[in-house]
């Protein structure tokens, strides 16, 4: 198969690690952000409150009043957002814990399993390999 020579190569090939435990805590931490980001709106909206109280009867107040619920309602997506990614990370990172000790347990098997061949194979005992047909 021939590569185009527009088909764009990376120079060197690319290293590629997973830490789990470090998805675990910044999952985490997303999860935390947006779950206290509903209870931060009364006290991220008291200067655009007040502002909108001591414009009563302008036109501007009605403005803010419309773009503090905008920004309310962009914020409270955001939140839900970013429980949702951090709960993706955190399942995530247990994906890679689980497939690590997995792999583990795979190849401590395999290594018992040759050792426990090579034993019986390796002494007097052993009998050579003899076709049961003729």
């Amino acid at each position: 198969m021939t590569v185009p020579s527009s088909f764009p190569l990376p120079p060197r090939p690319v290293d590629f690690s997973v830490e789990p435990e470090l998805l675990t805590a910044g999952g985490r931490a997303l999860q935390s952000v947006g779950q206290a980001l509903p209870d931060e709106l009364p006290t991220l909206h008291r200067p655009s409150d007040a502002a909108s109280t001591a414009l009563s009867g302008w036109r501007t107040a009605a403005a803010l009043d419309r773009c503090t619920g905008a920004w309310t309602e962009r914020l409270k997506a955001l939140a839900v957002d970013l429980d949702d990614k951090g709960a993706r990370l955190v399942t995530t990172a247990a994906g890679y814990h689980d497939t690590n000790a997995s792999v583990a347990q795979g190849m401590t098997e395999l290594l018992a399993a040759d050792s426990a061949s090579r034993a019986r194979t390796s002494g007097p005992a052993a009998t050579p390999y003899r076709p049961a047909f003729r």
